[in-house]
């Protein structure tokens, strides 16, 4: 395995090499072009010139032969990184998913995407994947949508699509309405405009509600009652039949603003069906991911950290709970002390954009820690587009001893989802920045067993379900 000695040699080399390399051909450029100019003159009058011209054609040799020679070191060296990136990669790899795509069938599920930034729309995403599966439908991929504070974006910019092509059956926007029949389908739509899904008020059952009187149905209530803020009682309850038309219909559309909802908290699976649930989350964990250039990204960072290091999500500029967005510096250092260790790396993720705040942080943390923030590392990925970059740093997130993120953040929570996948991730815990560890774990409402779950944190039955 190279060390890093060895690392930080071979990028010496390769950087010396470039500027020998240059130089080398210049001078290279200059000693032919005065050969030309030695042939052009009559050596028979200069014995000098002809002996200086041998010697010329000598050294242009040994210098196009070590030439050669650094071309093949600086190949050897590219090879080397590229394959500790890939090693990087596969060890982060949690996805087992199949490429190949399934077959279309002839009913549709579309969707508009939560308004909102990326991790919003990847829940709607998740959601409606999960509708296509247990409803055996074809999944629509809406066409490039808001993804503030960022231009419209695509999923396919994002996900890998061959894989989610292997999991259900997916057609873009634009291959859909060219189907032969389009004008057809829509005139067989049922608008799905459950308002009720994004306020955690309502559940889907598969395959059918328990009857009211069973069993079933109280053990039903019990499983839904710490899902929900109005308990078990007074949400709404569906399934494929209590919905007119809902399997008949040739299309099922989602609009805009509806889907917003951890996928595995809002399906409710029968006992007889739960084999279906496991099938569910382990389909979303393997064919709904990022694409593989995304983690080589981010790998090329984690490559130049420590072996060992943690991570933080410190989120400030546009968090909408102010709670958690004005959290002070010396509140987090405090709220964390216990839970980093004194000299180790500490890599920050974070939004906030002003100097004064900056070097407040640093001037706090950065007597006790080694502080990296993703601009130190830009040049390593100087290509990225900027609506990759949280994405690239929430995959570094994930790779740390231990995660610190920020409350209510869906950006924080898909870091534990990710750590929840990854079987080289020990410590599956998670932190936030507004509560101190230890203690304040004990008292924290989102920790407790009555509490409500809802989109604002994730929930280890995500990855703990999953059945491989």
């Amino acid at each position: 395995m190279l060390t890093k000695n060895t690392i930080f040699l071979g990028l010496s080399i390769l950087v010396l090499v470039s500027v020998f390399y240059n130089t080398l051909t210049q001078h290279l450029a200059t000693l032919k072009r005065q050969f030309v100019e030695a042939e052009k003159t009559d050596f028979t009058e200069d014995q000098s010139i002809q002996r200086d011209l041998e010697k010329l054609k000598s050294n242009t040799k040994n210098l196009e032969t070590e030439l050669a020679n650094l071309k093949q070191r600086l190949n050897r060296l590219e090879t080397q990184n590229t394959s500790k990136i890939d090693a990087i990669v596969e060890k982060m790899r949690y996805w087992s998913g199949k490429k190949g795509s399934l077959d279309h069938v002839t009913r549709y599920l579309l969707f508009s995407s939560w308004p909102g930034g990326h991790n919003n729309r990847r829940m709607s995403l998740e959601l409606a994947y999960s509708f296509a599966y247990v409803m055996n439908r074809t999944l629509v991929l809406p066409p490039a949508e808001s993804n503030s504070p960022f231009p419209p974006l695509a999923f396919t910019e994002v996900y890998d699509l061959d894989d989610m092509k292997a999991g259900v059956p997916v057609l873009e926007i634009n291959e859909f309405k060219a189907l032969p029949n389009y004008e057809t389908l829509i005139q067989d739509k049922i608008v799905a405009n459950f308002t009720d899904i994004g306020t955690s008020e309502s559940v889907f059952v598969f395959p059918k509600i328990p009857h009211e009187n069973s069993s079933e149905y109280r053990n039903f209530l019990e499983w839904r009652a710490p899902r929900s803020p109005v308990g078990a009682w007074g949400i709404q309850i569906r399934d494929t039949y209590t919905i007119p038309r809902w399997n008949e219909s040739s299309i099922v559309e989602f609009p805009p603003a509806i889907l917003f909802c951890h996928f595995y908290i809002y399906f409710y699976f029968t006992p007889e069906s739960q084999i279906k649930f496991h099938h569910l989350t382990k389909s979303v964990r393997d064919h709904v991911h990022y694409k593989e250039k995304i983690f080589a990204m981010a790998a090329k960072i984690i490559d130049h950290l420590p072996e060992r290091f943690s991570t933080m999500h410190y989120r400030r500029g546009d968090l909408q709970f102010p709670e958690n967005r004005n959290v002070k510096p010396v509140t987090v250092f405090n709220n964390t002390l216990l839970l980093l260790q004194e000299g180790e790396c500490l890599y920050v993720a974070t939004d906030e954009e002003t100097e004064v705040f900056k070097n407040e942080f640093l001037t706090i943390f950065g007597k006790r820690y080694r502080i990296e923030v993703f601009a130190t590392y830009a040049y390593l990925v100087k290509d990225i587009p900027n609506y990759l970059i949280p994405l690239v740093e929430q995959i570094v997130c994930s790779q740390g001893r231990v995660f610190i993120g920020t409350r209510q953040s869906t950006f924080s929570g898909y870091i534990t989802r990710l750590r929840g996948y990854m079987k080289n991730i020990e410590n599956k815990d998670f932190y936030w920045t507004t509560v101190n560890f230890p203690d304040g774990y004990k008292t924290e409402e989102s920790f407790k067993p009555s509490h409500h779950k809802t989109w604002n944190r994730e929930y280890p039955e995500a990855w703990e379900s999953i059945q491989d």
